[in-house]
């Protein structure tokens, strides 16, 4: 690590805003992380998470990943694959049977 990468993190720290839609003073550093690092692998779409789990669920809905369809996943893993999966499923199938009252 670099001293450019300390006072980026000291700069987010002294703004006591280090979330990306709240705090005291928001210094974009999300956004602006996002846009760096999608301009450098050339693509448009792009979303900064905040764990591994968080990124399965985008992954998975990006695929279109539904009710109805087989994933396969290793027989050894991390609770939060499988649980990404049932959440969307679920969340997917909530949103179909509540159709009729919204």
């Amino acid at each position: 690590m670099g001293q450019e990468e300390i006072n980026a993190a000291l700069r987010v720290l002294k703004s006591r805003s280090p979330f990306r839609y709240y705090g005291i003073d928001l210094q974009g550093e999300a956004d602006a992380f996002e846009s760096e690092f999608a301009s450098f692998l050339g693509i448009s779409v792009r979303s900064a998470v905040t764990s591994g789990t968080a990124a399965l669920h985008i992954a998975l809905a990006a695929l279109g990943v539904g009710p109805g369809q087989e994933v396969i996943v290793p027989a050894y893993m991390w609770v939060s694959v499988v649980a990404a999966i049932v959440n969307l499923v679920r969340f997917q199938s909530w949103q179909t049977s509540m159709r009729p009252f919204v």
